[in-house]
Protein backbone atom coordinates (compact mmCIF):
# COMPACT_ATOMS: atom_id res chain seq x y z
CA UNK A 1 0.00 0.00 0.00
CA UNK A 2 3.07 2.34 0.96
CA UNK A 3 4.43 1.68 -2.60
CA UNK A 4 1.33 2.89 -4.52
CA UNK A 5 1.39 5.80 -1.88
CA UNK A 6 4.58 7.07 -3.48
CA UNK A 7 3.93 5.92 -6.66
CA UNK A 8 0.43 8.19 -6.58
CA UNK A 9 2.42 11.24 -5.40
CA UNK A 10 4.97 11.13 -7.80
CA UNK A 11 2.66 10.75 -10.58
CA UNK A 12 0.55 13.42 -9.27
CA UNK A 13 3.78 16.04 -8.95
CA UNK A 14 4.68 15.06 -12.91
CA UNK A 15 0.83 15.09 -13.92
CA UNK A 16 -0.24 18.25 -11.82
CA UNK A 17 3.01 20.48 -12.59
CA UNK A 18 3.03 21.74 -9.01
CA UNK A 19 5.87 20.01 -7.52
CA UNK A 20 9.46 20.70 -8.71
CA UNK A 21 8.65 20.52 -12.36
CA UNK A 22 6.78 23.02 -12.84
CA UNK A 23 4.85 24.27 -16.61
CA UNK A 24 6.51 26.05 -19.24
CA UNK A 25 5.03 28.97 -20.67
CA UNK A 26 4.33 27.03 -24.02
CA UNK A 27 3.80 23.86 -22.92
CA UNK A 28 5.30 21.26 -25.03
CA UNK A 29 4.98 17.75 -25.72
CA UNK A 30 6.42 15.06 -23.49
CA UNK A 31 6.94 11.48 -24.57
CA UNK A 32 5.93 8.49 -22.11
CA UNK A 33 7.44 4.97 -22.83
CA UNK A 34 8.29 1.92 -21.68
CA UNK A 35 11.77 1.02 -19.67
CA UNK A 36 12.31 -2.72 -19.59
CA UNK A 37 15.60 -2.97 -17.64
CA UNK A 38 15.19 -7.10 -17.60
CA UNK A 39 12.63 -9.35 -19.05
CA UNK A 40 9.43 -8.82 -17.32
CA UNK A 41 10.26 -5.89 -15.02
CA UNK A 42 10.32 -2.42 -16.28
CA UNK A 43 8.00 1.07 -15.55
CA UNK A 44 6.15 3.86 -17.65
CA UNK A 45 8.95 6.80 -17.87
CA UNK A 46 7.72 10.00 -18.89
CA UNK A 47 10.05 12.36 -20.37
CA UNK A 48 10.51 16.00 -20.50
CA UNK A 49 11.62 16.53 -23.84
CA UNK A 50 12.50 20.25 -23.10
CA UNK A 51 14.32 19.68 -20.12
CA UNK A 52 15.44 16.47 -21.05
CA UNK A 53 14.34 14.78 -18.23
CA UNK A 54 13.20 11.55 -17.22
CA UNK A 55 10.26 11.26 -14.74
CA UNK A 56 9.81 7.68 -13.41
CA UNK A 57 5.79 7.43 -13.22
CA UNK A 58 5.49 3.82 -11.79
CA UNK A 59 8.27 2.09 -10.14
CA UNK A 60 7.40 -1.13 -9.32
CA UNK A 61 10.61 -2.96 -8.84
CA UNK A 62 9.33 -6.79 -9.54
CA UNK A 63 6.56 -6.56 -12.32
CA UNK A 64 6.34 -4.48 -15.71
CA UNK A 65 3.86 -1.78 -17.02
CA UNK A 66 3.65 -1.17 -20.50
CA UNK A 67 1.94 0.34 -23.84
CA UNK A 68 0.76 3.59 -22.25
CA UNK A 69 -2.02 5.24 -24.11
CA UNK A 70 -3.16 9.00 -22.75
CA UNK A 71 -6.64 9.96 -22.32
CA UNK A 72 -7.04 13.07 -24.99
CA UNK A 73 -7.23 15.91 -22.48
CA UNK A 74 -3.89 14.35 -21.18
CA UNK A 75 -5.26 14.02 -17.91
CA UNK A 76 -5.28 10.24 -17.10
CA UNK A 77 -3.17 7.26 -18.19
CA UNK A 78 -4.07 3.91 -19.47
CA UNK A 79 -1.46 1.19 -19.48
CA UNK A 80 -0.78 -2.83 -19.16
CA UNK A 81 -0.20 -3.86 -15.57
CA UNK A 82 0.19 -6.93 -13.85
CA UNK A 83 -2.75 -7.66 -11.15
CA UNK A 84 -2.71 -8.91 -7.36
CA UNK A 85 -3.64 -12.25 -9.59
CA UNK A 86 0.10 -12.47 -11.84
CA UNK A 87 -2.35 -11.37 -14.88
CA UNK A 88 -1.91 -8.62 -17.28
CA UNK A 89 -4.52 -6.25 -16.37
CA UNK A 90 -5.49 -2.13 -17.51
CA UNK A 91 -4.44 0.03 -15.10
CA UNK A 92 -5.88 3.69 -15.03
CA UNK A 93 -3.42 6.78 -12.76
CA UNK A 94 -4.44 10.73 -12.59
CA UNK A 95 -4.28 13.15 -9.91
CA UNK A 96 -6.95 11.80 -8.02
CA UNK A 97 -5.95 8.54 -7.31
CA UNK A 98 -2.79 6.00 -7.08
CA UNK A 99 -2.41 3.15 -10.36
CA UNK A 100 -5.70 1.29 -9.87
CA UNK A 101 -6.03 -1.84 -11.96
CA UNK A 102 -9.56 -2.09 -13.89
CA UNK A 103 -10.35 -5.82 -13.50
CA UNK A 104 -12.60 -5.17 -16.32
CA UNK A 105 -12.08 -9.20 -17.08
CA UNK A 106 -11.32 -11.16 -14.17
CA UNK A 107 -9.72 -14.07 -15.43
CA UNK A 108 -8.29 -12.95 -19.12
CA UNK A 109 -5.05 -10.89 -20.13
CA UNK A 110 -5.78 -7.43 -20.73
CA UNK A 111 -3.84 -5.63 -23.44
CA UNK A 112 -3.24 -2.86 -25.69
CA UNK A 113 -5.77 -0.02 -23.82
CA UNK A 114 -6.40 3.11 -26.63
CA UNK A 115 -9.11 5.76 -25.74
CA UNK A 116 -11.80 6.81 -28.36
CA UNK A 117 -10.96 10.42 -29.16
CA UNK A 118 -13.64 11.80 -27.27
CA UNK A 119 -12.17 10.13 -23.82
CA UNK A 120 -15.24 8.66 -22.99
CA UNK A 121 -14.49 5.28 -24.12
CA UNK A 122 -10.66 3.13 -23.40
CA UNK A 123 -10.92 -0.18 -25.80
CA UNK A 124 -8.50 -3.44 -24.98
CA UNK A 125 -8.01 -6.60 -25.96
CA UNK A 126 -8.77 -9.52 -23.88
CA UNK A 127 -6.76 -12.76 -24.10
CA UNK A 128 -7.71 -15.71 -22.59
CA UNK A 129 -6.13 -19.37 -23.39
CA UNK A 130 -8.31 -19.74 -26.88
CA UNK A 131 -8.72 -16.56 -28.34
CA UNK A 132 -8.54 -12.41 -28.59
CA UNK A 133 -11.62 -10.58 -28.19
CA UNK A 134 -11.86 -6.97 -28.99
CA UNK A 135 -14.05 -4.88 -25.96
CA UNK A 136 -14.57 -1.18 -25.26
CA UNK A 137 -15.80 0.24 -21.84
CA UNK A 138 -17.91 3.61 -21.71
CA UNK A 139 -16.32 5.32 -18.92
CA UNK A 140 -19.03 7.97 -18.13
CA UNK A 141 -21.18 5.43 -17.31
CA UNK A 142 -21.49 4.44 -13.70
CA UNK A 143 -20.28 1.99 -12.96
CA UNK A 144 -18.23 1.89 -16.82
CA UNK A 145 -20.09 -0.63 -19.56
CA UNK A 146 -17.80 -2.91 -20.69
CA UNK A 147 -18.96 -4.52 -24.42
CA UNK A 148 -17.47 -7.16 -26.41
CA UNK A 149 -16.86 -5.83 -29.94
CA UNK A 150 -15.15 -8.12 -31.88
CA UNK A 151 -15.99 -10.98 -30.96
CA UNK A 152 -14.00 -14.30 -30.80
CA UNK A 153 -10.56 -14.42 -32.73
CA UNK A 154 -9.94 -10.17 -32.80
CA UNK A 155 -6.61 -9.33 -33.92
CA UNK A 156 -4.70 -7.16 -31.40
CA UNK A 157 -4.67 -4.20 -33.72
CA UNK A 158 -7.86 -2.07 -34.20
CA UNK A 159 -8.48 1.76 -34.31
CA UNK A 160 -10.84 4.12 -33.16
CA UNK A 161 -13.28 6.48 -35.91
CA UNK A 162 -12.83 9.85 -35.56
CA UNK A 163 -16.05 10.57 -33.55
CA UNK A 164 -15.59 7.43 -30.89
CA UNK A 165 -18.74 5.52 -31.99
CA UNK A 166 -17.02 2.61 -33.49
CA UNK A 167 -13.72 0.41 -34.01
CA UNK A 168 -12.55 -1.57 -37.11
CA UNK A 169 -10.45 -4.12 -36.77
CA UNK A 170 -9.81 -7.54 -37.97
CA UNK A 171 -11.00 -11.05 -37.71
CA UNK A 172 -9.51 -14.40 -38.71
CA UNK A 173 -10.80 -16.57 -40.47
CA UNK A 174 -10.08 -19.70 -41.73
CA UNK A 175 -8.20 -18.78 -44.63
CA UNK A 176 -7.15 -15.03 -44.27
CA UNK A 177 -7.63 -11.95 -42.34
CA UNK A 178 -10.80 -10.08 -43.04
CA UNK A 179 -11.64 -6.18 -42.11
CA UNK A 180 -14.35 -4.44 -39.96
CA UNK A 181 -16.16 -1.96 -37.97
CA UNK A 182 -18.61 -2.01 -35.30
CA UNK A 183 -20.20 0.79 -33.29
CA UNK A 184 -19.55 0.25 -29.86
CA UNK A 185 -22.98 2.72 -28.88
CA UNK A 186 -25.01 -0.35 -29.71
CA UNK A 187 -25.93 -2.33 -26.82
CA UNK A 188 -24.90 -5.84 -29.26
CA UNK A 189 -22.33 -4.54 -31.51
CA UNK A 190 -22.00 -6.64 -34.45
CA UNK A 191 -19.23 -6.88 -36.74
CA UNK A 192 -19.99 -4.90 -40.23
CA UNK A 193 -17.30 -6.64 -42.81
CA UNK A 194 -15.79 -3.47 -44.72
CA UNK A 195 -15.08 -3.74 -48.54
CA UNK A 196 -11.62 -4.76 -49.18
CA UNK A 197 -8.95 -6.63 -50.96
CA UNK A 198 -9.67 -9.84 -51.32
CA UNK A 199 -6.04 -11.07 -49.68
CA UNK A 200 -5.64 -11.45 -45.84
CA UNK A 201 -6.14 -7.18 -44.37
CA UNK A 202 -5.11 -5.84 -40.91
CA UNK A 203 -3.48 -2.73 -39.17
CA UNK A 204 -6.37 -0.66 -39.91
CA UNK A 205 -5.69 3.15 -39.23
CA UNK A 206 -8.43 5.16 -39.24
CA UNK A 207 -7.79 8.40 -40.67
CA UNK A 208 -8.60 11.39 -38.12
CA UNK A 209 -10.16 13.58 -40.25
CA UNK A 210 -12.30 10.59 -41.23
CA UNK A 211 -11.30 10.78 -45.05
CA UNK A 212 -10.82 7.07 -44.81
CA UNK A 213 -9.26 3.63 -43.27
CA UNK A 214 -5.85 2.66 -44.25
CA UNK A 215 -4.76 -0.42 -43.51
CA UNK A 216 -2.49 -3.27 -44.88
CA UNK A 217 -2.93 -6.06 -47.60
CA UNK A 218 -0.97 -8.63 -48.29
CA UNK A 219 -1.00 -9.35 -51.85
CA UNK A 220 -0.17 -12.35 -53.65
CA UNK A 221 0.32 -14.63 -50.54
CA UNK A 222 3.47 -12.63 -48.56
CA UNK A 223 3.88 -9.01 -49.90
CA UNK A 224 2.47 -6.22 -48.13
CA UNK A 225 1.19 -3.23 -49.58
CA UNK A 226 -0.80 -0.24 -48.13
CA UNK A 227 -4.61 0.52 -49.22
CA UNK A 228 -7.00 2.93 -48.40
CA UNK A 229 -10.56 2.63 -47.80
CA UNK A 230 -12.67 6.13 -48.86
CA UNK A 231 -16.08 7.09 -47.32
CA UNK A 232 -17.81 6.07 -50.31
CA UNK A 233 -16.16 2.38 -49.90
CA UNK A 234 -14.04 2.29 -52.65
CA UNK A 235 -10.89 0.52 -52.45
CA UNK A 236 -7.21 2.16 -53.36
CA UNK A 237 -3.66 1.09 -53.48
CA UNK A 238 -1.36 3.97 -51.72
CA UNK A 239 2.16 2.50 -51.88
CA UNK A 240 3.60 -0.99 -53.76
CA UNK A 241 6.35 -1.83 -51.51
CA UNK A 242 9.38 -1.22 -54.18
CA UNK A 243 10.86 -4.01 -55.81
CA UNK A 244 10.99 -6.50 -53.18
CA UNK A 245 9.74 -4.62 -50.11
CA UNK A 246 6.70 -4.58 -47.81
CA UNK A 247 5.12 -1.65 -46.41
CA UNK A 248 3.19 -2.09 -42.88
CA UNK A 249 2.47 -0.53 -39.37
CA UNK A 250 0.39 2.58 -41.01
CA UNK A 251 0.06 5.77 -38.58
CA UNK A 252 -2.16 8.89 -39.38
CA UNK A 253 -0.62 12.50 -38.56
CA UNK A 254 -2.60 14.58 -36.48
CA UNK A 255 -4.06 16.32 -39.21
CA UNK A 256 -5.07 13.35 -41.37
CA UNK A 257 -2.98 14.58 -44.24
CA UNK A 258 0.32 12.37 -44.18
CA UNK A 259 1.11 8.44 -43.41
CA UNK A 260 3.94 7.21 -41.41
CA UNK A 261 4.91 3.97 -42.03
CA UNK A 262 7.60 1.16 -41.96
CA UNK A 263 9.29 -0.22 -44.53
CA UNK A 264 12.08 -2.94 -46.05
CA UNK A 265 11.31 -1.58 -49.44
CA UNK A 266 15.22 -0.95 -49.29
CA UNK A 267 16.39 -4.22 -48.74
CA UNK A 268 17.77 -3.77 -45.57
CA UNK A 269 15.48 -3.60 -42.07
CA UNK A 270 12.29 -1.61 -41.20
CA UNK A 271 13.32 2.06 -42.03
CA UNK A 272 10.58 5.19 -41.54
CA UNK A 273 8.23 6.54 -44.52
CA UNK A 274 5.64 9.61 -45.16
CA UNK A 275 3.17 9.41 -47.38
CA UNK A 276 1.05 12.48 -48.40
CA UNK A 277 -1.71 10.84 -49.61
CA UNK A 278 -3.43 13.97 -51.33
CA UNK A 279 0.42 14.59 -53.34
CA UNK A 280 1.08 10.90 -53.29
CA UNK A 281 4.45 11.56 -53.03
CA UNK A 282 6.72 9.68 -50.44
CA UNK A 283 9.70 10.81 -48.61
CA UNK A 284 12.22 8.26 -46.52
CA UNK A 285 13.05 9.45 -43.63
CA UNK A 286 15.26 6.90 -42.01
CA UNK A 287 18.10 5.00 -44.16
CA UNK A 288 20.00 3.01 -41.80
CA UNK A 289 20.82 -1.12 -41.67
CA UNK A 290 18.90 -1.60 -38.10
CA UNK A 291 15.12 -1.64 -36.76
CA UNK A 292 12.80 1.07 -36.50
CA UNK A 293 9.72 0.46 -35.26
CA UNK A 294 6.45 1.66 -33.43
CA UNK A 295 6.35 5.57 -34.96
CA UNK A 296 3.96 7.71 -32.72
CA UNK A 297 3.49 11.51 -34.35
CA UNK A 298 3.96 14.16 -32.08
CA UNK A 299 0.59 16.06 -31.18
CA UNK A 300 1.26 18.99 -33.62
CA UNK A 301 2.50 16.69 -36.19
CA UNK A 302 6.14 18.38 -36.21
CA UNK A 303 7.75 15.22 -34.70
CA UNK A 304 8.18 11.14 -34.97
CA UNK A 305 8.86 9.09 -32.10
CA UNK A 306 9.96 5.53 -32.29
CA UNK A 307 12.29 2.59 -30.93
CA UNK A 308 15.60 1.18 -32.65
CA UNK A 309 18.02 -0.40 -32.26
CA UNK A 310 20.43 1.64 -34.24
CA UNK A 311 23.09 2.23 -31.35
CA UNK A 312 23.11 -1.69 -30.45
CA UNK A 313 20.68 -1.52 -27.78
CA UNK A 314 16.53 -0.37 -28.39
CA UNK A 315 15.93 2.98 -27.86
CA UNK A 316 13.65 5.57 -28.06
CA UNK A 317 14.57 8.41 -30.48
CA UNK A 318 12.88 11.49 -31.86
CA UNK A 319 13.16 12.79 -35.24
CA UNK A 320 12.23 16.60 -36.02
CA UNK A 321 10.33 16.54 -39.37
CA UNK A 322 11.38 19.82 -40.63
CA UNK A 323 14.91 19.79 -39.95
CA UNK A 324 15.59 15.77 -40.07
CA UNK A 325 17.27 16.02 -36.89
CA UNK A 326 16.96 13.16 -34.73
CA UNK A 327 17.23 13.62 -30.82
CA UNK A 328 18.32 10.13 -28.77
CA UNK A 329 16.12 10.54 -25.86
CA UNK A 330 17.23 7.19 -24.00
CA UNK A 331 20.27 5.90 -22.36
CA UNK A 332 21.61 3.13 -20.43
CA UNK A 333 20.67 -0.35 -20.07
CA UNK A 334 17.22 -2.03 -21.06
CA UNK A 335 14.85 -2.15 -23.62
CA UNK A 336 13.20 1.14 -24.35
CA UNK A 337 10.26 0.54 -26.45
CA UNK A 338 6.44 1.71 -27.03
CA UNK A 339 6.93 5.99 -27.58
CA UNK A 340 3.24 7.97 -26.58
CA UNK A 341 3.01 11.44 -27.16
CA UNK A 342 1.20 13.67 -23.67
CA UNK A 343 -0.43 17.02 -24.72
CA UNK A 344 0.38 19.77 -22.33
CA UNK A 345 -1.95 22.64 -21.85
Amino acid sequence: MWRAALVWIGFCAVIGGTLLIGRAATPMPWLTYTREIIPGIGDIILHDLERDIAYNLTRTPDRIENRAAWSPDGARLAFECIGDDGLMDICFADESAPPTPSRFQPGSWLHRPRWSPDGRWIAYVARTTSAYVLHAVDLSASPPVNRVVGGVDSAMNYTWSPDGASLAFNLYTRTASRLFTASVDAARPRPRELEQTPFSNYFAAWSPDGSGIAFVSTMQGYKQRLHLLDPSGVVHPLTDGGLIGNDFSPVWSPDGSRLAFLSDRDGADFDLFILDTAERTLRQVTVNDYLDENPAWSPDGRRIALMSNRDGGFHIYVIDLETFKTQRVTFGRGIHNYPAWRAMG
